[in-house]
């Protein structure tokens, strides 16, 4: 059976429907391949939440696909509803719950993570392994298990441990999804609207997360900020700020430099494909190409661009004013590699410490 961890109500909203079909354009990171296909053939893996038929955690092996079709995916859909209704700003408890749940499910159905958890102990297995070789011993023991060598090859332990967290990824990662709306349970919202022909794209990975106070990847810290595209105009901020309302939708309609922002960060947290139309793929990459350059000139144009067309305020009078001294020094004897260092750890630092002053 083949099973989306990436649902196609989510997909949908990125597609062009022909007839009775859904097609999305598709680009592949590796190959940079693209070609067109039906949503119902991407992001799916045949009998990925399948349980096994000797387990104990429910009397059908579907029991997981049933609860993300019949249960998960509509909440997701009534939240996608509020959330492109521009006319709703202020919602109930049970609304902000909902968009919790809708939008959560995103991130522990996604494979990268069991991806992850496997690659983690694979390596910690192969250093064990490594140093009861060097140590001239018998066996390993892992997670309170013990294996001989002369009973198990390296690749027979690591097939075992990948197994065993395989089953137990089935049966608790919607207890997952739990524990991290719960984490998040006092979250703020701000959904953004291009406002111009730009388009926002979505991926095998679609809600991706950034931390400007933390390099550490737990999910369920407050200094996390979550993105997920809801269609090719609208897109969804999760964080927590103490300076925003609870059980209210913030609304901001931006360019679609901004969009592109949020487009990259899909491109370089998806793990195999983006999604979406060649028009926003083409976009895409001329603003990456631009993010990426190495150009002094093209960024201090860039700054020029906030100082002289963004009135400074309460929020961004201290960033605006460093912005702004570089920029003149720029302009009169230029920027040495040491100064631009020097700028970009400020901003860096300047952003850390705005986002702390909100998470308190």
């Amino acid at each position: 059976m083949n099973q989306h961890y990436v649902p196609q109500v989510h997909l949908k909203f990125f597609a062009d429907k022909v007839k009775n079909e859904y097609l999305v354009d598709v680009y592949e990171k590796s190959t940079k391949r693209r070609f067109r296909t039906n949503i119902k053939n991407i992001c799916a893996e045949k009998h990925f939440y399948t349980l096994d038929e000797n387990q104990k955690v429910a009397n059908n092996i579907l029991a997981i696909e049933n609860i993300y079709a019949n249960h998960l995916e509509p909440i997701y859909r009534k939240a996608y509803d509020l959330l492109t209704d521009n006319r709703i700003t202020k919602i109930t408890h049970q609304q902000h719950n909902e968009i919790l749940i809708g939008i959560f499910q995103m991130y522990m159905r996604n494979p990268k993570w069991l991806k992850s958890m496997i690659d983690y102990h694979t390596k910690e297995i192969k250093k064990l392994y490594k140093k009861a070789n060097a140590n001239r011993e018998k066996g390993l023991t892992y997670l309170e298990e013990d294996f001989s060598f002369r009973e198990f090859t390296l690749n027979e332990i690591i097939g075992h441990f990948k197994n065993k967290i395989t089953k137990d990824y089935k049966k608790r990662h919607i207890i997952g999804t739990k524990e991290i709306c719960m984490a998040h349970i006092n979250a703020k919202y701000e959904v953004f609207e291009i406002i111009d022909k730009g388009e926002f794209i979505t991926g095998d990975n679609p809600l991706v997360y950034e931390d400007f106070v933390t390099k550490n990847e737990h999910p369920l810290l407050k200094s996390k900020e979550f993105t997920l595209t809801l269609n090719k105009k609208f897109a969804l901020r999760i964080f927590h700020d103490n300076t925003k309302k609870l059980n209210y939708i913030y609304r901001q309609k931006i360019p679609h430099g901004n969009a592109g922002s949020i487009n990259d960060t899909i491109l370089r947290m998806s793990n195999r494909f983006i999604i979406g139309s060649n028009y926003a793929f083409d976009e895409l990459f001329k603003i990456k190409n631009f993010l990426d350059s190495t150009s002094l000139e093209l960024k201090m144009d860039a700054m020029k661009q906030i100082v002289t067309k963004i009135e400074p305020d309460e929020e961004n009078i201290e960033l605006h004013r460093l912005m702004k001294t570089y920029l003149e020094k720029y302009e009169k004897d230029g920027l040495s590699k040491i100064e631009e260092y020097e700028l970009y750890m400020k901003i860096k630092e300047l952003t850390a410490n705005w986002k702390k002053n909100r998470l308190r």
